[in-house]
């Protein structure tokens, strides 16, 4: 009885069985060929995701950099004339016998000076100028400086400071009682300018070298050169010389650095930056934004070049100035701007070097700065249209491919020259 069961139950299932099949060849193509479909445009879409956000990173970057260099300027602009003269031609403060003496860098002694830079060959058919900055003052410390003596000498004067004032307080104090030896040394660099603060006269020297002694510090002493002179009675007969050893006179190291948009590549000082070279993206005609001290010379003090913005393209300066009519009780401002395509020639009057008449830096109130930068790949095909001087998008010549447009980001910002107000101090 349960086998013929069995085989009745078997025997009413099997229609069922028979009925059951599998895909065929062809559902089996469609279903693999849809499949590929949706891996091919998932491919796509995360390609196009990954060069989207490779895009924006370089964009990123660019944007962060034009903003940190505009920042780093401006800091130097806000500290542009400070314990330091305004203009060594016609400060009544400063004792000399003429400057004639003086070297180029220290006759052209001014809070900023702006140039007209010719136009980089990376620039060509960009829209793009340049212009460049020298600013001069206490930038390093801030510090008063007490003079303790003078040591007149046939090489030069030395100047030997109190070794227990407020500055060197402050400094030990900061080290928290370690050596300062190194951040004084730092501080009175040779090659830089020192400016000595008389009651009614101001003296101008340059640092020619520096010593101290003791630990702590109980001997510090600042060499000048011969030239220029600082006047000492009774050596000099000029009425306004320092009289006996200008014990308490504050004293000031001042610097002044140079802001420009140059080309580095060949530079081996700046090898870790810029190389090696990749050729696809243009990098053999890249320019950065360069930040460098100046000697009295006006040549470039060794050690003292910085990268500040990498892939800087332009940078242009504006102003605002006291006008020649003006008054110190009915002080009148005129405003020097920014122009495309031609630039503004009464800026390179106004902020001209000091030791040419007609020069007026000491009537400078602010310094207007756009400074524009680029990204480091070309990831646009065509360019963009935009305002003069300020292109969007910057052409790669030597760039590889048919991408050859890289985009352009820039920034204007203004700063106050604070250590201006009234003219000279």
């Amino acid at each position: 009885m349960r086998i013929s069961r069995v085989l009745k139950a078997l025997s009413a299932r099997s229609p069922a069985s028979v009925s059951a099949r599998g895909f065929t060849l062809v559902e089996l193509l469609v279903a693999i060929a849809a499949g590929s479909l949706v891996a091919t445009a998932a491919v796509l879409l995360s390609k196009n995701a990954v060069r989207l956000f490779q895009e924006e990173a370089r964009m990123s970057y660019a944007q962060m950099a034009v903003a940190n260099g505009l920042g780093r300027i401006g800091i130097d602009i806000e500290h542009a004339g400070r314990n330091t003269t305004k203009n060594p031609r016609t400060d009544v403060r400063v004792c000399w016998l003429g400057i004639a003496d003086w070297p180029t860098g220290m006759r052209r002694l001014a809070p900023v000076h702006i140039e007209l830079l010719p136009d980089l060959p990376q620039n060509a058919g960009n829209d793009i100028r340049n212009e460049r900055i020298t600013i001069a003052g206490d930038m390093d410390s801030g510090d008063n400086w007490v003079m303790n003596t003078t040591l007149p000498g046939a090489t030069g004067a030395t100047i030997v400071l109190q070794p227990q004032s407020r500055a060197v307080r402050r400094l030990t104090a900061l080290a928290n009682g370690g050596d300062i030896t190194p951040r004084l040394q730092e501080i009175f660099r040779a090659g830089r300018i020192l400016h000595i603060e008389g009651p009614t006269s101001d003296y101008y020297g340059r640092i020619k070298g520096f010593s101290v002694s003791g630990a702590p510090v109980d001997a510090i002493s600042v060499a000048l050169e011969a030239t220029p002179t600082v006047p000492m009675q009774p050596q000099s007969l000029l009425p306004c010389a320092i009289k006996g050893f200008g014990s308490g006179f504050p004293v000031h190291v001042i610097s002044r650095v140079r802001y420009e948009v140059r080309s580095v590549v060949n530079d081996a000082a700046f090898a870790d930056y810029v190389q090696p070279i990749n050729m696809v993206v243009g990098d053999d005609i890249r320019t950065e934004l360069i930040r460098s001290e100046l000697a009295p010379d006006d040549t470039v003090m060794p050690g003292t070049e910085e990268l500040i913005t990498e892939f800087a393209l332009g940078m242009r300066f504006g102003l605002t100035a006291l006008a020649i009519n003006s008054q110190p009780d009915n002080p009148i401002l005129e405003r020097f701007p920014i122009l495309d395509p031609s630039p503004n020639s009464e800026i390179y009057t106004i902020a001209g070097p000091a030791d040419v008449i007609g020069s007026r830096p000491e009537s400078i109130r602010s310094v207007h700065v756009r400074l524009s930068t680029r990204s480091r790949a070309p990831d646009r095909p065509t360019a963009l249209p935009g305002q003069a001087g300020r292109p969007y998008r910057f052409f790669v010549s030597t760039a590889k491919g048919a991408e050859k447009f890289a985009r352009v980001r820039t920034l204007e910002r203004e700063f106050n020259l604070v250590n201006m107000k009234g003219g000279f101090r």
